[in-house]
């Protein structure tokens, strides 16, 4: 069967990597980041597809920085037909995308040539969009602008969070590779180029990106507030009180209302004060009403 050198790091890798190994292509090597030393224990903690690896007695490879000359001869020592990546999250240089004797395939989540970039599901929320997809590209030397061997469309399920989303589209793309792969090496699959319509890009998230504006409507917040959530999450400052929004929805009936710009309200379902856990509207509105905006709106009820 054919080797395959893969690269991933999250959660939506794992599903895709599970299936080349269930369908019996050869996983010849794993490249993942390095482990991270996180929380207050500064335990070590594993990448979800360094933990997948582990589990399945795969070889796995933890490069800090792929173009070093000693990482490109270590790749070199092994014999690969293809190249697979499925959310590495770092940019793969010119000297590793022709170690692999097909060249490599990138599976992006969405429909290429829109939404290129690192964060194409976050922004499919975002922008308020009801169709995304998976584009199986060969890459080259640009962002995502490979040519493409073969895209799946999906539409967008009402009130999908980043969370749901992202599942689906591993599924997808899960389901997708073991063909895309197999036609593409006995060359059954041709590739094309990306058109040069629809070009749109997602852009790497900071931080700062969730902070909430409250002066766009409530539908763009709520938007927000589903694509950034649990990173770098949707949040706000009232009266010097630091709140994350976990969830809310556009309407004017709930316990904790607040309004919005175009005459719009969005009703706070899920918050957390800064140093605390989750809760929901009605109990911060009890413990925390002192530090509540003076035009929020509360217990207002069908």
């Amino acid at each position: 069967m054919f080797s395959v050198l893969f690269f991933g790091t999250s959660e939506f890798a794992v599903p895709v990597l599970d299936a080349l190994k269930f369908f019996g292509f050869q996983i010849a090597l794993v490249i993942t980041p390095p482990d991270k030393a996180k929380g207050r224990g500064r335990h070590i903690v594993f990448s979800p597809v360094k933990s997948y690896a582990v589990q399945h007695s795969l070889n796995s490879f933890q490069p800090r920085k792929l173009s070093a000359p000693d990482c490109v001869r270590y790749l070199t020592q092994y014999h690969f037909d293809i190249g697979i990546v499925a959310s590495y999250g770092k940019i793969i240089p010119a000297s590793i995308l022709h170690v692999p004797t097909h060249g490599m395939i990138n599976i992006h989540p969405s429909l290429l040539p829109a939404l290129r970039g690192p964060a194409p599901i976050q922004y499919a929320l975002l922008f308020g969009l009801t169709v995304t997809g998976v584009t199986f590209m060969l890459m080259d030397e640009g962002m995502d602008t490979g040519p493409v061997l073969f895209q799946r469309t999906m539409r967008i399920p009402a009130r999908a969070t980043f969370f749901m989303l992202s599942e689906l589209l591993s599924r997808v793309a899960a389901r997708d590779v073991p063909s895309v792969v197999t036609r593409y090496l006995t060359g059954e699959l041709v590739s094309h180029a990306q058109g040069q319509n629809g070009v749109s890009y997602s852009k790497m998230l900071n931080k700062e990106a969730g902070q909430i504006r409250w002066e766009n409507s409530a539908e763009k917040i709520d938007c927000m507030i589903r694509a950034f959530f649990p990173w770098p999450g949707a949040f706000t400052s009232w009266n010097g009180l630091h709140v994350k929004i976990i969830a809310a929805h556009p309407g004017s009936h709930g316990n904790l209302v607040i309004p919005c710009g175009d005459r719009t309200s969005l009703a706070i379902d899920t918050l957390q004060p800064a140093g605390k856990k989750s809760m929901s509207s009605s109990d911060f509105v009890r413990g925390y009403r002192r530090f509540l905006p003076s035009h929020a709106v509360l217990d207002r009820q069908r």
